[in-house]
């Protein structure tokens, strides 16, 4: 996370694949800058949905391990959201 901000600034990426909780920290303010930025995100966790905030419950979320059937519905979902 904390060179995220240096990737970003060499160009965004076209999704964003996030686990919740990284080394102790979370995703979610990264998540929050992609989407500004109109960046799909999904969130990729052993949480679950329900460990993603109230603000940010509109974005996919997967549960590990998932599988690529999951996968390929969240990534539709966050493009469509893009989209909006």
């Amino acid at each position: 996370l904390s060179g995220a901000g240096a990737v970003l600034a060499r160009g965004l990426p076209d999704f964003a694949l996030l686990d919740i909780n990284i080394h102790g920290q979370t995703s979610f303010d990264l998540a929050r800058q992609l989407t500004e930025l109109a960046v799909p995100v999904i969130f990729a966790s052993g949480y679950g949905p329900k460990a993603v905030p109230p603000d940010m419950g509109h974005l996919p979320a997967i549960t590990k391990p998932y599988t690529l059937d999951e996968l390929d519905l969240a990534f539709k979902a966050a493009v469509e959201l893009k989209d909006q």
